[in-house]
């Protein structure tokens, strides 16, 4: 069985550095709290001793946690992690305070991983400036690899068009949004829309030759409705649907899910989008 990922590791290995580690830990309690052995005598009971060089010992941690907060140096971060980076899809956020507690830098996993949100959460805690790099953020459009995911929406796919669209997206090239289900406030209701995007909530007339990419929420199969609209399109599917089933009593279970299927099929409907049954 897979162990759980707790969500915060924090890493000091100086007398300064304890004390910005102290602070986030004293606000997070719930977060491990590695700390050199040289300083170990001035940490809070319950710090797990860390080993000099940290390499090996990081490793052994590097998938236990969602976020690695380190009160280091982003140069030695940046030596120590290098060798653990495998993708964005998996790879946990890490997060760089100075010894000063003046900065909170997001190093790694901004998007996918949420190193933004823990930069932030890190900076406020510590009342420090945040250091976030990633275009999107940094020109306050919207993040095409993250759309809607707080309310619970999934890419389709994650590995078609995305990197495109989020280019596209940040460059300001015209974008239609098209939402067919899914909550209306995945963006600020009262907010303007970033330069380049539009927005609608139907594909009926978008010609999709018009548009350097089309991001579409929907809970159809979009390659089979709509396949020249498909090929140029990244595909989120919101929680949008919710199926009654009715059956014999002790029918089997591969056959319940054998009749779900079929049906979403014959009606051209995604899986991905079934909140309950």
């Amino acid at each position: 069985m897979n162990q759980k990922r707790k969500v915060f590791a924090i890493y000091a290995i100086t007398k300064h550095g304890l004390e910005a580690a102290k602070k986030i830990k004293q606000s997070i309690p719930e977060a491990d709290l590695f700390v050199s052995r040289r300083v170990i005598n001035q940490a809070p009971a319950g710090s797990i001793e860390l080993s000099l060089p940290l390499g090996p010992q990081l490793a052994g941690v590097w998938k236990n946690y969602d976020c690695h907060i380190f009160v280091v140096s982003v140069g030695a971060v940046m030596r120590l992690t290098k060798d653990l980076l495998e993708n964005k899809k998996v790879d946990p956020a890490v997060v760089c305070v100075d010894d000063a507690a003046r900065f909170s830098i997001c190093l790694l996993s901004g998007h996918v991983g949420r190193g933004n949100l823990y930069t932030q959460q890190v900076a406020d805690l510590l009342g420090a400036i945040p250091v976030i790099t990633t275009a999107s953020d940094s020109l306050g459009t919207l993040s095409a690899d993250i759309l809607g995911r707080e309310l619970g929406w999934t890419l389709d796919d994650p590995d078609r068009n995305v990197t495109t669209a989020c280019a596209e997206v940040v460059n300001g090239n015209r974008t239609l949004f098209v939402q067919e289900t899914g909550e209306p406030n995945f963006w600020p209701l009262n907010a303007v829309w970033p330069p380049g995007v539009e927005y609608t909530t139907s594909l009926e007339g978008v010609d999709p030759q018009d548009y350097a990419m089309l991001l579409i929420a929907s809970d159809r199969n979009i390659a089979v409705t709509h396949p020249d609209h498909w090929r140029q399109s990244v595909i989120y599917r919101p929680k949008s649907l919710v199926l009654g089933m009715g059956c014999d009593r002790d029918a089997p279970l591969d056959v319940l899910e054998k009749g779900m299927l079929q049906f979403l099929e014959t009606e051209w409907l995604s899986l991905k989008s079934v909140k309950a049954i």
